[in-house]
């Protein structure tokens, strides 16, 4: 170790003992790995494969446009939480937040609904490869049953990756997200490409609604209702989520006063350039939309008839290592503010789930748990 990291592992030890807390995990993680963490958990690859088609049903290709808008209001959201983050570099975000901030019991009630929504997040992230991504990648018939099986199966070995160290989770969530940025990235332009070669784009369908009629469509709707435009901002708004996560590894971050921030708002940047420049692709690609609004996997349907079956299926397994580190970054952000909580004795069970294992340095107790309680969801 140089003197440079000694001197910093001095001082970031130093900003958790004001807050009253011990250094107890490994700093391993660097810019790259946190903002990896932020990216992974937002996946516009995820976001965007399983909520295109219900956006072209809701508000149609024009729908997409609602996707900036979010990016936007996000990225102030991120900005606030980047302050936070950097005044307060603890594991457990929003719990400890709200706890410092308003008082310990709003904090107590934010970490359980915390809680609650990442145990219910991974079971639908993991639910969403097993369900729609694996059998098509694999042809074969989709039931229920394998798909629970599968899930099953996915969950424990996110797992056990999380148990036997967080480096190699970290590192294993890095490669994912190159491999997502690369991919995206290349099959936006050979989709444009491609498609104007094949002359397969519509301009067009960046402005028509589709299925969805055109009467009233920027409406804001009534108090039972709401209108296509408004609708279609839940793209947006179910994918740019979760970039708060590179706060709950802070205290296992080199330098994170000033790693987790920038990882914060710099994965809600790039995912919302990148997912945007997508959808423009995915849009004018996009063919026969009335088609394509009733297929259950507009996407995969759209690069397959672009760019043909072997690109589609590249494209699909990207699709599932993606969505696999999502669910694992999940996963990983669930067991942390399980430990946070039970550290300050404020979880059931906190004298089992408080411990780190001396051996993986990560928090094998409360891994456990979460991932039996994910199994049981």
């Amino acid at each position: 170790m140089s003197l440079a990291d000694n001197t910093q592992n001095v001082s970031e030890d130093q900003t958790l003992q004001s807050f009253g807390y011990q250094q107890e995990f490994k700093r391993e993680l660097r810019r790259f790995a946190s903002f990896a963490i932020g990216f992974s958990f937002i996946s516009i690859t995820t976001g965007i494969f399983t909520t295109y088609g219900a956006v072209l049903n809701w508000g149609g290709p024009l729908g997409i446009w609602t996707w900036p808008i979010v990016i936007v209001g996000q990225l102030f959201v991120a900005l606030i939480f980047a302050s936070l983050a950097s005044r307060m570099p603890l594991a457990g975000y929003s719990y400890q937040w709200m706890s410092r901030l308003a008082n310990p019991k709003i904090g107590w009630l934010i970490g359980w609904v915390s809680f609650i929504f990442l145990i219910v997040d991974v079971v639908a992230v993991d639910y969403a490869v097993a369900a729609t991504v694996i059998p098509s990648l694999f042809n074969y018939t989709e039931t229920s049953q394998n798909a629970w099986l599968v899930t099953g199966i996915v969950i424990i070995i996110q797992m056990m990756l999380i148990i036997f160290s967080t480096l190699w989770s970290t590192r294993i969530n890095s490669i994912a997200v190159g491999t997502e940025i690369i991919g995206i990235v290349g099959l936006t332009l050979l989709l444009v490409i491609v498609g104007a070669a094949r002359s397969l784009l519509n301009v067009n369908h960046l402005f028509s609604t589709g299925v969805v009629p055109s009467a009233g469509y920027f409406n804001l709707g009534t108090l039972t209702s709401t209108g296509p435009f408004m609708l279609s901002f839940l793209l947006g708004a179910f994918t740019i989520v979760g970039f708060e996560a590179a706060a709950n590894l802070a205290e296992e971050t080199k330098e994170a006063h000033s790693v987790v921030p920038f990882a914060m708002w710099s994965s809600v940047v790039l995912s919302g350039v990148v997912g945007f420049a997508f959808l423009v692709a995915l849009n004018l690609a996009s063919g026969d939309i009335k088609a394509l609004s009733a297929s259950s996997t507009p996407v995969a349907n759209i690069v397959t008839q672009t760019l043909g079956i072997v690109v589609g299926d590249i494209f699909l397994i990207v699709v599932t290592f993606s969505i696999f580190a999502c669910g694992l970054v999940i996963f990983i952000t669930t067991t942390r503010l399980i430990w946070a909580m039970s550290r300050d004795e404020r979880f059931p069970g906190y004298q089992l789930f408080r411990q780190v294992h001396v051996r993986t340095g990560t928090p094998l107790a409360a891994t456990l748990f979460a991932g039996l309680l994910i199994e049981v969801v």
